[in-house]
């Protein structure tokens, strides 16, 4: 069953909102199990690539872009969890506008990862959208909140 584009717009905005939630009940930004990244890492990187969609679709019509996610991250390291959830609710919902806004026969377009020949839509549902629930998942299961 592949998804719709109404459903992967409403999965943007979900997945903004849940990581926007838990932002502000993280009590300790620095805390780094394992010598993994610490949960303002985490967030920043997030936050880095909330609401550039357009980016990745950009690079699945054949284009060059030149984007530094790390210095991306870097620029927003400093956030504060209020700032943090901004970005992420507005970023996800701009994404889900972004989305809303292509001709459903491009999100039908086939798209070569290999090994994966897949439609446009799932590619966005599987990468981009998991990746903020993946994310937010293991900063949760790992982190500290209040």
């Amino acid at each position: 069953m592949r998804i719709s584009q109404q459903e992967l717009a409403d999965g943007f905005r979900f997945a903004g909102r849940r990581a926007g939630a838990a932002t502000t009940y993280t009590s300790d930004w620095d805390h780094s199990p394992n010598g993994g990244w610490t949960m303002r890492e985490t967030f920043a990187h997030l936050a880095a690539w909330s609401g550039k969609i357009d980016l990745t679709h950009a690079v699945y019509r054949g284009e060059t872009i030149d984007v530094d996610g790390d210095q991306m991250a870097r620029e927003v390291l400093q956030c504060t969890a209020a700032e943090f959830e901004k970005i992420l609710v507005d970023g996800h919902e701009a994404d889900a506008r972004y989305i809303e806004s292509l001709d459903p026969a491009e999100l039908s377009r086939e798209i070569e990862i290999p090994p994966y020949n897949l439609p446009l839509a799932e590619y966005f549902g599987i990468c981009p959208l998991n990746h903020t629930i993946y994310h937010v998942n293991d900063a949760t299961a790992r982190g500290h909140f209040r």
